[in-house]
C-alpha cells in the first residue's frame, strides 16, 4: 500500500511538470487549473492516506510542505527571481512530493528510484536544488558566451570577487569547523542526520557573524578537530567548499551584471509589442508616470529587517503600467497607455525588456531526477566528502 502511494504521487508529480511546461513554453502560462487542482490533491491524499494509516504527521505533511514551498517560492517572486506561475507550480510539487520515499518505480532500466544518499531534508527542496543543478551548465555555457561577446563585462564581475577575498578564504573553514562540532556533539548524544545538520547551522551563523579577527581563528581551530575527527575526509570536504564558496560568490557578484548588460534589452517604447516581459515596473500615481526598480535580494531582506512596515503584499499604486514580476508581460491595453504617455512627454521612450527563459523546465528535471535517483547535491556531497 505504501509504494502504491509513493507511485500515484510520483506520477501526478511527473504530469503535473509536463503539462506545465508545454503550456508554459506553448502559451507563456501555467494554468491554474492545473497547479490548484494538484494543490489540493496532494494535500487530500496525504490527508486521507494518514488518516488511514492512523499517522497524524504524515497526513499533515501535504499542508505542511505546500504552505513551506509557497512561502520560498513567494520570496522568490518578491525579489523578481519567478513568475506567479512559478510560484503556483512549486507550492504543487510542494504538496504532491511533501513525503515521497523512492519505491518500486523499475523503469529506468538500470535499476529503480532510490536515492544515491538520502538527504536530510524533504523532497521539495530535493526538487529546487536538482532542477538548479541540472540547467547550472546550460546557463553557465550561455552566459560565458554572451560574456565573451559584451566587452568590459568580465571586469565588472571580477571586481566584487577581488574584493571578497579575505570572506572567500575563511568561510570554508566556518562551514567546515562548524559541521564537524555539529555532527560530533549529535554523534555523542545518538541523535539523527536530519538534527545534526540543524545543529551544524545553528553552530556556523554565529560564527560567521564574528569580526573577522575572532571568526578566522575560531574557524581554523574546529577545522584543525574536525581533520583529526575525519582526517580525508574532512580534507576532501574542506576543499569541496572552497570551490563551492568561490563559485557562488562569483554568482553573486555576476547576476546583477549579467542580468542587465545580457538577460535584458532596452528598446524604445514604440517598439513595445503585447506579450514582452518588462524588466522594469511603470506605474501610475496621483496623475504621474514613473518607473520603479526593486531592490535585489540582499538590499530587500535589509530593507525589511530595519523597517519591517516597508513588507507590503502590493504597492500603493493607482495603476500599473508594467509590471516586471508577471511573466505574462505587457496587455495591449499597457502598450497602448505607454505609447500615450510617450506622445503626451509624460514618460521617456525607453524601456528595458527581459530575454531570460522560462524557469518551469528546472522543475521538469528537478521532479524527474529527485523520483527516480534522488538528491543530486546531496549524493555529491557524499562523493566528495567521503561520507564526512
Amino acid at each position: 500500500m505504501d509504494a502504491m502511494f509513493h507511485d500515484l504521487v510520483a506520477l501526478l508529480a511527473l504530469v503535473t511538470v509536463f503539462v506545465a511546461n508545454y503550456t508554459d513554453l506553448r502559451e507563456r502560462i501555467i494554468p491554474n487549473k492545473l497547479t490548484f487542482s494538484m494543490i489540493a490533491v496532494g494535500i487530500a491524499l496525504y490527508l486521507g492516506f494518514g488518516i488511514y494509516e492512523q499517522d497524524l504527521f504524515f497526513a499533515i505533511q501535504g499542508g505542511l510542505w505546500a504552505g513551506i514551498a509557497f512561502a520560498l517560492a513567494y520570496g522568490f517572486w518578491y525579489v523578481g527571481g519567478w513568475a506567479g506561475g512559478d510560484v503556483k507550480l512549486y507550492t504543487a510539487l510542494g504538496a504532491l512530493l511533501a513525503g515521497y520515499e523512492a519505491s518500486s518505480l523499475e523503469i529506468l532500466p538500470w535499476g529503480y528510484g532510490i536515492s544515491y544518499m538520502e538527504a536530510p531534508y524533504p523532497p521539495p527542496f530535493t526538487v529546487l536544488f536538482n532542477g538548479v543543478i541540472c540547467l547550472a551548465p546550460v546557463l553557465i555555457a550561455y552566459v560565458l558566451i554572451k560574456s565573451v561577446r559584451t566587452p568590459g563585462i568580465g571586469g565588472e564581475i571580477v571586481q566584487p570577487v577581488r574584493e571578497s577575498v579575505p570572506e572567500i578564504l575563511v568561510v570554508p573553514f566556518v562551514i567546515v569547523g562548524g559541521s564537524a562540532l555539529g555532527w560530533e556533539l549529535t554523534a555523542l548524544l545518538g541523535f539523527g542526520q536530519l538534527a545534526s545538520f540543524a545543529l551544524a547551522i545553528l553552530i556556523i551563523l554565529p560564527i560567521y557573524r564574528l569580526p573577522l579577527k575572532f571568526e578566522a581563528p575560531l574557524a581554523v581551530g574546529l577545522t584543525c578537530l574536525g581533520i583529526y575527527l575525519y582526517s580525508l575526509s574532512a580534507l576532501k570536504f574542506l576543499g569541496m567548499t572552497f570551490v563551492v564558496a568561490l563559485a557562488i560568490r562569483l554568482v553573486f557578484s555576476s547576476v546583477k551584471v549579467i542580468d542587465r548588460r545580457i538577460l535584458q534589452e532596452k528598446i524604445s517604447i514604440g517598439e513595445l509589442e503585447e506579450g514582452m516581459i518588462p524588466a522594469e515596473t511603470i506605474y501610475e500615481k496621483d496623475g504621474k508616470v514613473r518607473r520603479y526598480e526593486s531592490p535585489g535580494l540582499k538590499e530587500r531582506a535589509k530593507q525589511i529587517f530595519m523597517n519591517p512596515s516597508s513588507l507590503r503584499l502590493s504597492q500603493d499604486w493607482d495603476r500599473v503600467l508594467a509590471d516586471s514580476r508577471l511573466a505574462a508581460g505587457v496587455s495591449e491595453e499597457q502598450v497602448e497607455a505607454l505609447k500615450g504617455y510617450v506622445e503626451d512627454d509624460e514618460l521617456e521612450d525607453h524601456i528595458r525588456i527581459k530575454k531570460g527563459l522560462p524557469f518551469a523546465p528546472s522543475f521538469a528535471l528537478g521532479a524527474t531526477v529527485a523520483i527516480f535517483y534522488g538528491d543530486i547535491y546531496w549524493g555529491l556531497i557524499s562523493l566528495l566528502a567521503g561520507g564526512f
